[in-house]
């Protein structure tokens, strides 16, 4: 074992696990550099990192009333949850951790989506013991949703969608709070159970939520599995079945349920002219289509569902009559509510809002510009499903997003001009992966106030990469996989995913 004030090296190991330490080598890749041999910080200058930020401990702290009756959290092993270890970026006074330096640059994440769990992964990678970073996640295991659809078809494979938190940190200082955020600040975030955790970056990574089925039922795992045993059975017992809303996830369900032949008559209700949208090419939009025809499926197009006002539409599952806007009214056993996602960003609605809006009214995306950081807040990001970018929101935008973030704060902390914060160091822009995410990080930075920029951001278009047209996939057993590998299992589950 190796303490963490340890300076020497481990000896050479006889025999190497080679499965374990490939864990934590999955996310190198050919284009991650390795810090610079003057990355490193020195305790002699902690004033270097107190310039970077723009701030220091001596800095006036929050009045005592704004955290009356709350806990002081900063999450340190061995230590009490009452107890708050400063670092020398942060207003606020306290003992120092003997398990990490004080020029560690406190990193919090909230949410364990996707997005958040590639951001750790990187930024550990990258920064080592440079950053302390805590994610605020309220669930033990993550739920996969994207192959929520393989479990509605087969319900034994629901088991393999919830993968443990546990083996996220390589490094021992890094923590993970059990708990769920309710109010943000740009200095604190609170949580549901009473804590008040303080950070240099926050990056919310907090992703949206589904529709039923393809989402966790609060915290319950067995549950969540309970819902999805449910759907096999009655979908299976069911005559005529309808999917409302023919985007990725409508159009996915219909071809596994075409493909399984799971009911005799299956129909689709979207509000656009052709199956999918915009984000795919009209090429590939016909040949899903035509496809699903071919296969049995009934299309009403350019017609809105009318959905009742029920909390989770379709479930508890029995036979509705459905209608339209059009006029059109049939009857069906059993129906899938595929209209979109809603933002997971409730906890966002205390922060100042008075110079930018900062989330979309609609479904709660939050709106960010070219660096992924919320439109008016620097040292705030938000990466995943959870911004308002339009485009296909794949776990690949999300990796790619979460590398962007890492990168930026590892810029950040590398900078060795003593007299720079971060609003002189331009962070790392997001490669821009299509045109809908151009049109809409163009709004947003239109509607975002810059106070004398002291660089050049350059033209937004000169953002934009080529990347391969997007495709409908119906097998998720390699992103499984991944996730699996990612958070540092290896997955040996069996079935149609």
């Amino acid at each position: 074992m190796k303490f963490d004030d340890q300076c020497a090296s481990f000896p050479a190991k006889k025999n190497s696990n080679k499965k374990e330490e490939s864990l934590f080598e999955f996310l190198s890749s050919e284009n991650s550099p390795s810090p610079g041999n003057g990355s490193n910080f020195r305790k002699k200058k902690p004033n270097r990192l107190e310039k970077l930020f723009g701030k220091s401990k001596s800095n006036k702290s929050l009045g005592s009333k704004e955290i009356e009756g709350r806990m002081e959290y900063s999450p340190s092993i061995n230590r009490s949850v009452m107890s708050y270890v400063p670092s020398v970026y942060t207003s606020q006074s306290g003992n120092v951790s003997e398990h990490t330096s004080m020029a560690s640059l406190k990193v919090l994440v909230i949410g364990g989506s996707a997005a958040g769990l590639y951001f750790t992964k990187i930024l550990e990678k990258l920064c080592k013991k440079r950053v302390k970073i805590t994610i605020i996640e309220p669930n033990t295991k993550i739920f996969f949703k994207s192959a929520a659809f393989s479990s509605v078809m087969d319900y034994t494979t629901s088991k393999d969608l919830f993968i443990p938190l546990e083996k996220i940190f390589h490094y021992s200082h890094n923590s993970i709070v059990h708990s769920k955020a309710v109010s943000v600040t740009d200095e604190y975030v609170e949580t549901e159970d009473g804590k008040t955790i303080y950070y240099d970056v926050l990056v919310v990574a907090s992703g949206s939520t589904y529709p039923i089925p393809c989402k966790m039922e609060g915290r319950d795992i067995i549950q969540t599995e309970a819902v999805f045993n449910d759907y096999f059975k009655k979908t299976i017992a069911a005559k005529n079945a309808v999917i409302i809303g023919g985007g990725p996830c409508g159009t996915e369900l219909a071809l596994r349920m075409l493909k399984e032949k799971a009911v005799e008559n299956l129909t689709i209700v979207h509000d656009e002219p052709m199956l999918l949208n915009e984000n795919y090419p009209e090429s590939y939009r016909n040949k899903i289509q035509s496809k699903i025809i071919s296969q049995g499926g009934n299309l009403i197009l350019s017609d809105t569902a009318k959905l009742s006002p029920e909390k989770d539409y379709g479930y508890p599952i029995k036979g509705r009559w459905v209608s339209t806007e059009s006029g059109k009214m049939f009857f069906t056993d059993i129906q899938f509510n595929c209209t979109g996602p809603i933002a997971n960003s409730d906890f966002l609605k205390h922060l100042d809002q008075s110079k930018h809006k900062i989330i979309d009214s609609e479904k709660g995306f939050i709106r960010v510009n070219r660096y992924l950081q919320i439109i008016g807040y620097d040292k705030i990001f938000a990466i995943g499903d959870v911004n308002n970018i339009n485009g296909i929101k794949s776990i690949q935008r999300a990796k790619d997003q979460a590398e962007t973030v890492a990168y930026t704060i590892f810029t950040w902390i590398n900078k060795k001009n003593e007299e720079t914060t971060i609003s002189h160091i331009q962070p790392k822009t997001w490669p821009i992966d299509c045109n809908q995410a151009y049109i809409s990080i163009k709004n947003n930075e239109f509607d975002e106030v810059k106070i004398d920029p002291k660089y050049d951001s350059g033209l937004l278009n000169e953002a934009i990469v080529k990347k391969n047209a997007p495709e409908i996939q119906t097998r998720k057993v390699d992103l499984l996989k991944n996730q699996y590998k990612l958070m540092g299992f290896v997955f040996k589950g069996a079935g149609s995913y």
